[in-house]
């Protein structure tokens, strides 16, 4: 599938759900092992682009945005330094990754949501 069919894919079925719809907890397996590997990526300064020098990270880039835009409520420019988005992509990573535990594991982590993304929150973990 080339970068352009998916990122159309994750604009359709994740962007355009609602506000919410890029949180970890909200994302289907399929997104969410996607939004993982770029991730994965990104931390490994591994192959950011493909053979046709386009970023196949965009879809991180777009989860975290579209994130950063909905607790603004759409109505303000998101505005930040480069090394501030890094680190919000970092910290979206850190909330894949929880999601990812509470999913494959028996620890069930408390997810994220609009109010706590981003900060520096505590994590709830209950073995279930």
């Amino acid at each position: 599938m080339s970068n352009n069919d998916l990122i159309d894919r994750f604009v359709t079925e994740v962007l355009h759900s609602g506000p919410e719809s890029t949180l970890p907890s909200n994302l289907s397996d399929e997104w969410l092992n996607v939004l993982l590997e770029q991730s994965n990526k990104i931390a490994n300064l591994d192959q950011l682009e493909d053979e046709d020098n386009k970023s196949v990270c965009t879809e991180l880039l777009a989860a975290v945005l579209h994130i950063l835009m909905a607790k603004n409520g759409f109505e303000k420019e998101v505005s930040m330094e480069e090394t501030e988005l890094l680190q919000t992509m970092e910290q979206y990573t850190m909330e894949l990754a929880i999601e990812e535990v509470s999913r494959r594991t028996e620890f069930k982590c408390e997810p994220a949501t609009l109010e706590t993304i981003f900060t520096d929150r505590d994590v709830t973990v209950i073995k279930r």
